[in-house]
């Protein structure tokens, strides 16, 4: 049975207390609380692996939550408890007294916070009203309250995904992606650089001695020439090398390094890296773009909220897909998400002239690892890293579909990419999507789609089609029948033989392709695009006949597209027709 770590831990805390020369001022049962909350709800489990945001989170969300405090001197205590709990690993080598020191400097930024966070979560807290309500204390300290809360509200990753994606308006499903297969996403992540030196550091320090959970001194010059890290002239300790302490902290958490007090010892992710199966080394490669994402932006200063820009930065990445994004904009996103109207003027400029560029901070690493590039300017993740961040983004309920073998892909799979993808990728997918099956077979697939689907499928199915009407002109003639077709039958068969008669627009059909127009873009036509919208599909002065059509037709967006019109139209006689026109719409049954 595997033991409680903090009951593993609380026998050897209260023996160093005994052996202080100064009685500790702290509380016992406050320090099983905090350690217990470290480990349930923080996910710490080993004080040396404490962090500057561990500490945020854990006395200004965690404890808060699930504490009742009604005195200015319990307040005291905690804090008191907290830095005697740093001494105590400091002490026992669990942490180095630079961390130690770092750990105490973010406690100085969090007392000043620390009441405000306990007194919103007081008595008069709604949650603790709702408590009461459903009969159980909130005081009461035994699972019972902790477990309805956790119950009854939202959990904390829930609540950060769905900020996010109110943020970003981030949809619930994103389009799919085209990534190489498994197998050569591993043979990519296999040749990261940054993971082969984190092996080889766990390797090379194999046995040597730990001096409060780092190389000594020596050794750590002996590591950093060894891995090819400027060294300076005075080496104190590892933090005084930070490319080799940076790799340190990726080493252990990814386990190349594993816990041990007195001397390294490898993890066993030695051992899976990089000749392990292509799913652990993908799995492998996909937590160390989560810490490197974590870790790039983390600051201390209580000035700026950085805690989610780096993840911003990844999602603002992830969506400009191959095309990629200017790194000027993405520092631009980076930086108008870490300030907001508390934010004092000049910190983010502050913050920046002291850590650097953010967006290099973030790209650098990542590059490192094989995740990103940056080209002429332009950054651009993998598609190892889109395969790795897709499967997080998935993971936190935005869906990031993956495209199956092209033998495989269905019509409105491949309208779906369309709406993601670049022309360059499209247009190879297509030509791939039509070789699998046939000219006849695949207009088939395409059109049936545009006569089922919704405005926006049916004008990229119309335009991934229409090019290639000569192939199948049979399947076009038999669109004239369909009315959701007919009037890009009628252009398409046109331009194949201007002679036909027949294929001459009518009303109705402008109608439907104004209808289809606008009805694609709802959510993102302005007002000042509406009359160059209109001219292309009506003639000058014959709006009102348009609209007059428009709404007798069988189509599901008309009544919001007139409704648009008739709202947004900058000519007032134009946007009177609309309305006009969509008050003749029956209602909806």
């Amino acid at each position: 049975m595997e033991r409680d770590p903090v009951e593993s831990l609380l026998p050897e805390l209260a023996e160093w207390a005994k052996k202080q020369e100064q009685p500790v001022q702290g509380n016992t049962d406050e320090a099983a609380m905090l350690l217990r909350l470290l480990n349930e709800h923080v996910g710490i489990a080993n004080l040396g692996k404490l962090r500057p945001q561990h500490l945020n989170e854990l006395l200004l969300e965690q404890y808060p939550r699930r504490t009742t405090m009604e005195a200015n001197d319990h307040v005291s205590t905690v804090l008191t408890t907290i830095r005697e709990l740093l001494d105590f690993a400091a002490d026992t080598g669990r942490l180095s007294v630079e961390q130690v020191d770092e750990l105490q400097e973010e406690i100085d930024a969090i007392e000043p916070w620390f009441p405000e966070a306990v007194l919103d979560w007081g008595l008069d807290h709604p949650l603790r009203q709702v408590l009461n309500a459903a009969g159980i204390d909130p005081a009461d300290q035994e699972e019972v309250a902790v477990r309805w809360i956790e119950e009854h509200t939202v959990a904390p990753e829930a609540e950060a995904n769905l900020d996010l994606r109110e943020q970003l308006g981030l949809p619930d499903r994103l389009p799919p992606l085209r990534l190489p297969s498994d197998e050569d996403l591993a043979a990519a992540a296999r040749r990261s650089p940054l993971l082969d030196r984190a092996r080889r550091l766990a390797t090379w320090a194999s046995g040597r001695p730990l001096a409060a959970g780092e190389l000594a001194p020596a050794d750590a010059v002996a590591a950093a020439e060894e891995l090819g890290f400027p060294v300076p002239d005075s080496v104190a300790a590892m933090g005084d090398i930070p490319e080799l302490a940076s790799l340190w902290a990726l080493a252990a958490e990814l386990e190349f390094i594993g816990p041990a007090p007195d001397a390294v010892e490898t993890g066993p992710t030695v051992d899976e890296w990089p000749d392990g199966s292509d799913e652990t080394v993908l799995d492998v490669w996909a937590d160390a773009l989560g810490v490197l994402v974590n870790e790039a932006l983390q600051d201390d200063d209580v000035l700026l909220d950085l805690a989610d820009s780096a993840t911003i930065g990844m999602v603002s990445l992830f969506l400009a897909r191959n095309e990629g994004m200017p790194v000027a904009e993405l520092r631009e996103v980076i930086g108008e998400t870490a300030v907001d109207e508390f934010t004092p003027p000049g910190a983010w400029e502050s913050w920046v002239d002291r850590r650097g560029d953010p967006a290099e901070r973030l790209l650098s690493p990542l590059a490192d690892l094989g995740a990103a590039q940056v080209d002429q300017g332009i950054a651009r993740l993998t598609p190892l890293a889109q395969y790795a961040f897709g499967g997080a983004l998935t993971d936190g309920g935005v869906e990031v579909p993956l495209l199956p073998p092209v033998e495989q892909l269905a019509a409105f799979d491949l309208l779906d990419f369309a709406k993601g993808a670049t022309d360059d990728e499209l247009a190879a997918e297509t030509e791939a999507w039509f070789e699998a099956r046939g000219a006849d077979a695949a207009t088939q697939e395409l059109l049936t789609a545009a006569a089922t689907g919704d405005a926006e499928d049916r004008m990229i199915a119309i335009a991934i089609t229409a090019p290639r009407a000569a192939t199948a002109p049979q399947r076009w003639r038999e669109a004239l029948d369909e009315p959701m077709l007919r009037p890009y039958a009628k252009l398409t068969l046109y331009q194949l033989d201007p002679s036909e008669q027949e294929l001459e627009p009518t009303v109705t059909d402008a109608a439907r392709l104004l209808t289809d127009m606008l009805g694609a873009a709802l959510d993102s036509v302005e007002s000042e695009e509406l009359p160059d919208v209109l001219a292309e599909a009506v003639p000058p002065g014959e709006e009102a006949t348009i609209f007059e059509e428009m709404w007798r037709l069988d189509h599901p967006d008309v009544r919001e597209v007139l409704t648009l019109i008739g709202t947004k139209h900058p000519d007032k006689k134009i946007a009177k027709a609309a309305r006009k026109a969509a008050f003749k719409i029956a209602p909806a049954k």
